[in-house]
């Protein structure tokens, strides 16, 4: 039978807090035979962690925050907790440069409250709780509302090539909601001597991860780009929903313009991130598949996620210089 046991409220629980919120709620223990401690201590953390990237390294971690409470100490010497229950409260806002909650296959983001009783001679009495937290894209407004194109030249074939062939790809943002449909503008111009048979999109989730925390955070998805060696990052690659296909019949030498729509999936909760320990976003493959042949296709980057308002700059107001006449009257 144990001692005690715990339960964590937090306040609005099901609400997922972004940088600057206040995090409170309650640890409630309700204690069913008294026991000795030296004391109750409330911790509330976040921090980024990642591990496994080779068989050499450790795990690195790296504190956005970390508070401690201290909820009960004895008095004039009673170390006993008595039965019955207890009840703390905690509180923390959080700071303004949280990351979004994240796990992945190499590292995560966490936030979590932790009870611990330090008890003389015997194991601790540990609990905890998890609470999500997420942040806003600092991305530059044209990012969501100007025209962005994707093009490249493919060559069609397996071992021989057929031919080259051009696809370029309209899309109206580069940054999207859970949920949201857009449609792809697909301009196809098939030089090869093959006919095309579909076009596709697909959906990813990217992460890089490193082994130590860097002062400059890496912003692309190339490794050659990352200070660290290749031993000392990794990348890591999830599908997120079936591909969206379209079957066509472009003829050999010919050109042909499509309309696909494509729905994002309305289960991403972690929005596109960066920090000196990950890299974490979404990307896109375009592509066709030519008959008789395996699908060739180019990768593109995109942001999910809600795009955070910069207020703008204050009105500069102009006043003329005074008149002369009116130096002098002064």
């Amino acid at each position: 039978m144990s001692l005690a046991s715990t339960v964590i409220n937090i306040d609005q629980n099901d609400k997922v807090f972004y940088p600057g919120d206040e995090v409170t709620g309650t640890v409630l223990l309700e204690v069913t035979k008294p026991f000795e401690a030296r004391s109750i201590i409330l911790i509330i953390r976040g921090k980024s962690k990642t591990a496994n990237i080779n068989l050499f390294d450790n795990s690195c971690v790296k504190y956005h925050f970390k508070k401690s409470q201290l909820a009960w100490v004895p008095k004039q010497g009673e170390t006993i907790i008595s039965a019955g229950e207890h009840l703390f409260k905690f509180a923390i806002t959080l700071p303004a440069k949280c990351l979004p909650t994240f796990h992945g296959l190499f590292g995560k983001n966490d936030y979590k409250i932790k009870m611990v009783i330090d008890r003389p001679w015997k194991s601790n009495i540990k609990a905890e709780k998890e609470f999500l937290v997420t942040k806003k894209l600092e991305l530059p407004k044209r990012m969501s509302n100007s025209n962005w194109f994707f093009k490249v030249d493919l060559q069609s074939g397996v071992f021989f090539s057929n031919g080259p062939v051009t696809m370029k790809v309209c899309i109206s943002t580069l940054v999207f909601l859970p949920g949201q449909t857009v449609d792809l503008h697909f301009q196809v111009a098939n030089n090869s001597s093959i006919e095309i048979s579909r076009i596709f999109a697909k959906l990813y989730s990217r992460t890089h991860y490193h082994f130590r925390n860097q002062h400059t955070p890496c912003k692309e998805f190339h490794p050659d780009g990352c200070p660290l060696s290749r031993f000392q990052q990794t990348t890591d690659r999830e599908k997120l929903r079936n591909a969206e296909k379209m079957e066509v019949s472009l003829a050999p030498y010919s050109e042909e313009s499509y309309i696909m729509p494509f729905t994002f999936p309305e289960n991403i909760v972690t929005p596109s991130f960066y920090s000196g320990l990950m890299l974490h976003g979404y990307v896109m493959e375009f592509g066709f598949r030519s008959k008789g042949s395996i699908d060739r296709a180019m990768m593109c980057t995109f942001y999910m996620g809600e795009i955070e308002e910069i207020p703008p700059f204050p009105e500069f107001k102009h006043h003329d210089p005074p008149s002369y006449e009116d130096i002098l009257s002064d």
